[in-house]
């Protein structure tokens, strides 16, 4: 905004001869108009895209899908951000009890325990995501928030 205040008065002082002295061609006064309203254009097209761009993910669909594109194995903070967004959950405590069972370690295994969240084999068996690799950080979370929308939460040690 301060910028596009500046280019208007550098606009004002070409026009009116304080920048250009008065016997300066007609042409290099528009010339330099014109460039200046475009450099003012564009900083200004530039400033807007800024702003839209820090705001353009505010939707839950939109940062699920966003942490849905991040999650990875070496990522697994994202794939616990999408299961808290899709399954309605507290994202601060699935990422407090990922860090006490697992250190965030999607490949910890621990008497029989296996993932983010150290589900046992039987225990992945019972959720909606039974045929899926246990060890995964994408659907170990997403096990982990299922289980917690349908009252199962109380099954972990750590709170």
């Amino acid at each position: 905004m301060i910028l596009t205040i500046i280019a208007v008065l550098l606009l004002s002082m070409i026009m009116f001869g304080i920048v250009l002295p008065d016997g300066s061609n007609i042409y290099l006064r528009f010339v330099a108009f014109f460039a200046i309203c475009g450099v003012a254009i564009l900083m200004f097209n530039i400033s807007d895209a800024d702003a839209k761009r820090k705001d353009w993910c505010q939707g839950k669909v939109c940062q699920e899908r966003v942490a849905r594109k991040q999650c990875s194995q070496k990522r697994v903070v994202p794939c616990i951000k999408r299961a808290a967004i899709h399954y309605r959950q507290s994202f601060s405590d699935m990422l407090r009890v990922a860090k006490c069972e697992s250190g965030l370690d999607p490949y910890n295994e621990y008497k029989g325990h296996y993932g983010l969240f150290q589900f046992l084999r039987s225990t992945f068996a019972t959720t909606k995501y039974a045929g899926k690799d246990i060890n995964s950080a994408k659907w170990n979370s997403l096990a982990t928030g299922w289980m917690w929308a349908n009252g199962r939460r109380g099954e972990w040690a750590c709170q």
